[in-house]
């Protein structure tokens, strides 16, 4: 369930995240790739697939373990 981002935190480093998080405007490889400041959209963390958004925060084999961690 979505929360407000003013009532979970008093952080604007947070609000800001969620914001570009939400409205999907954070900067992956995979973007940079595609206005010629990278030479390869590969994800930088596995090697193995573009770095989007959807890879970076769930797909990706080695931040799994993270965000299980995180989640426990």
């Amino acid at each position: 369930m979505y929360c407000n981002a003013l009532g979970c935190t008093k952080s604007t480093q947070l609000w800001n995240f969620q914001f570009k998080l939400l409205h999907r405007i954070i900067a992956t490889i995979n973007f940079l790739y595609k206005i010629g400041m990278k030479d390869s959209a590969l994800c930088e963390i596995c090697q193995e697939d573009n770095e989007t958004l959807l890879h970076l925060f769930w797909e990706c084999k080695l931040l799994r373990t993270f965000w299980a961690e995180v989640e426990s």
